[in-house]
């Protein structure tokens, strides 16, 4: 997974002392492994008390869905094979639910998922695979065998006859009031995360998420684990790769338990910081680094029912934003190749894919108004994009994300809606060159094929590659 350093260290800026006493120019994760670094970072008394700390299983728990390919991704590629060299040192829990809605019903539960029905299917399934195998290891291999077939949701039957398991019960259960009631069960755990859930895979460590351990977990799992578990290191872990250079495009999260995090990510956010007593350290580690560069200034021109725009925000704008937000500066005009004239008091728009496509754009155009921050409309936005129909998705994404709806609605049905489309459409005819297509997307307000080629394919490396900051 491809990284660049970015501004987020600036998230620590807060923290920063007026008059620095000492250097620690060296990266948290290495701060407890000498004793002269650990007195030249003033960290002693905390890194003592973390290697103190009563030797358990490190616990990790992972909010997926049956279909999500980046669920899929990290369970095959980072969790298996972790768990065949470190299941001694860590224990794994499945929550399949992820982005799903919920909702009662004739004395049952009726779910919604992401990617359709047949994801709701293997999600249910999964959850009674956990449920009843009992055993931790017939559990992971179970589901790694389900998310490595062609198609998990029919895949049960398979790995089950694979690995000497018994199918019918699983069937039975994800049948059964039983299965309904567990993966209520699931909705519930996914719901009370906090920070909340708005991707998946969404991974806890230690009941803890924040986005530098959810970047290390998708990078290097192995390496997460072995920094975690405070015991005696297992072999493997020797050759696991040092945790710093992955730990680069951080945001502040919230957190609320102890300081049980490893020192890697000790300095990954304010809070975590204050709670692992290390403000300071923190603070004189960061000061360490240059000046960053400025943000990249990065703009979609889009429409809201349009195929090619909804991949882009699914597959490359939404992943690139959760990943490297902080060095974004993300303008986003729902209008696309609409077009518009004046009638009376208000302006009349002609859609390419129809009056409910203008609806949508209205609704994306309000939403990106009121909410006013891109952390607040961004998963709206990518909310309303992944569903089946994106102009009648906006009441369920803004229950989903905890967002009031009536505001976005009355905008979307007043003069001041109408207006804001106005202004969007303004925005794209102004564009030079002029778009003939869409999505079209601009970097530092220039447009290019090179620029929109590499957008649609690799945006995340076009957006490290164009910002520029002092490496360390």
């Amino acid at each position: 997974m491809l990284k660049c350093m970015n501004a987020v260290i600036l998230l620590l800026v807060t923290i920063v002392i007026a008059t620095k006493v000492f250097t620690c120019d060296i990266p948290p994760g290495m701060w407890c492994t000498s004793q002269d670094i650990l007195q030249n970072c003033q960290v002693s008394a905390q890194c003592e008390a973390y290697k103190q700390k009563a030797v358990k299983p490190v616990e990790v728990a992972v909010y997926m869905e049956s279909l999500c390919p980046d669920s899929i991704r990290f369970i095959n590629d980072q969790l298996y094979p972790t768990w065949q060299k470190l299941q001694d040192v860590f224990s794994i829990q499945f929550i399949p639910f992820g982005k799903a809605l919920e909702m009662r019903y004739n004395n049952q539960w009726i779910f919604k998922c992401q990617h359709g029905p047949d994801e709701c299917k293997g999600n249910i399934i999964q959850t009674c695979a956990a449920f009843l195998l009992k055993d931790t290891n017939t559990v992971v291999e179970f589901i790694n065998c389900m998310m490595n077939s062609t198609y998990p949701p029919t895949g049960g039957e398979t790995c089950a006859r694979d690995l000497n398991i018994d199918f019918s019960k699983i069937a039975h259960c994800a049948n059964s009031s039983l299965g309904n009631l567990l993966e209520h069960q699931m909705a519930k755990m996914t719901m009370l995360l906090s920070p909340r859930l708005n991707y998946v895979p969404w991974i806890t460590l230690n009941g803890e998420h924040t986005v530098a351990l959810q970047q290390r977990a998708e990078a290097d799992f192995m390496g997460l684990i072995c920094d975690a578990y405070v015991g005696n290191k297992p072999e493997v872990c020797a050759t696991t790769m040092t945790s710093l250079s992955r730990l680069r495009c951080l945001r502040r999260e919230e957190s609320e338990n102890e300081c049980n995090l490893p020192p890697s990510l000790w300095c990954s956010s304010h809070r975590v910081a204050e709670k692992c007593k290390v403000t300071e350290a923190c603070a004189a580690f960061l000061s360490s680094y240059k000046t960053a560069a400025p943000l990249v200034n990065l703009a979609l021109y889009y429409e809201s029912l349009c195929p090619g725009c909804r991949e882009f925000i699914q597959s490359q704008l939404f992943p690139t934003w959760q990943k490297v937000g902080n060095i974004v500066n993300l303008t986003l005009v729902p209008y696309g190749n609409a077009k518009q004239h004046h009638d009376g008091n208000r302006w009349v728009f002609e859609c390419q894919h129809g009056p409910t496509e203008c609806t949508g754009n209205i609704i994306e155009a309000c939403a990106i108004h009121h909410l006013d921050r891109a952390h607040k409309w961004m998963p709206f936005i990518y909310c309303m994009e992944s569903s089946v129909s994106p102009p009648d998705a906006g009441e369920e994404c803004a229950t989903q994300l905890g967002i009031a709806w009536q505001p976005l609605s009355h905008c979307a049905n007043s003069t001041e809606g109408n207006h804001l489309e106005h202004e969007a459409g303004l925005a794209t005819e102004a564009l030079d060159p002029p778009h003939n297509f869409v999505p079209w997307v601009t970097l530092n307000g220039k447009h290019t094929d090179a620029i929109q080629q590499q957008a649609e394919t690799n945006l995340l490396k076009l957006i490290c590659d164009t910002y520029t900051v002092s490496q360390v």
